[in-house]
């Protein structure tokens, strides 16, 4: 089973504001961006399509199910991180330093990183007993919920998750994972980008 970690389209805020829980749907970017993942990914072998209950996800989502008549399975474990306090908060000026203040201690009236990687598990645990399967599963969720995804699913630690640079998820991009040997052994080995938009570097990597 090969897994397709998918980030959400573009929304009206998730470049200038923190947006984690809060649910607002893809701006008119954001859908193009959304049918033209979905064009990209024509070929791909999906069979299921599993994404974050937030709006900007299961928009992503629904054209890649659509177009193989599937159902979109809704997983929460796939939220992006709650800010708490700060959601809906611009961005500017606040210097807002997760890997170096929030890894264990959540924000306040929101979560901890250790806690957005610890509600992966199931996910993880479902995708880890689909793994003798055929096909593809598409995951379509957030900055956050993709990286630590990407390393529960390769063998890494939440310390990996946080130290990786290379992984930068513009919004509706794709990056595929792939059995690692025997796919009895349920882990997958990174390699690349199969869809990712022209997106200019500083907003490529700016969570949501």
């Amino acid at each position: 089973m090969r897994i397709l970690l998918v980030r959400h389209g573009e929304t009206a805020g998730n470049r200038q504001r923190y947006i984690g829980h809060e649910d607002i749907p893809l701006n008119a970017t954001g859908r193009r961006q959304a049918d033209a993942l979905a064009a990209a990914l024509g070929s791909e072998p999906i069979v299921r399509v599993l994404a974050s209950p937030l709006a900007r996800a299961r928009d992503t989502a629904s054209p890649l199910a659509a177009a193989r008549g599937l159902e979109v399975e809704i997983r929460a474990g796939l939220m992006e991180i709650d800010y708490g306090r700060l959601q809906g908060q611009l961005k500017e000026g606040r210097g807002l330093r997760l890997r170096r203040h929030h890894v264990d201690d959540a924000l306040p009236e929101g979560e901890s990183l250790r806690d957005v990687w610890a509600r992966l598990g199931p996910v993880a645990e479902e995708l880890a007993a689909a793994a003798a399967a055929d096909g593809a599963i598409a995951v379509v969720a957030h900055y956050w919920s993709n990286r630590m995804l990407r390393a529960r699913l390769t063998g890494g630690s939440l310390e990996d998750a946080l130290a990786d640079r290379a992984y930068k998820p513009a919004n509706a991009s794709a990056y595929l994972l792939e059995p690692a040997c025997d796919r009895a052994t349920a882990t997958w080995r990174a390699v690349g980008w199969l869809h990712r938009p022209p997106e200019p570097e500083a907003l490529a990597t700016t969570a949501d």
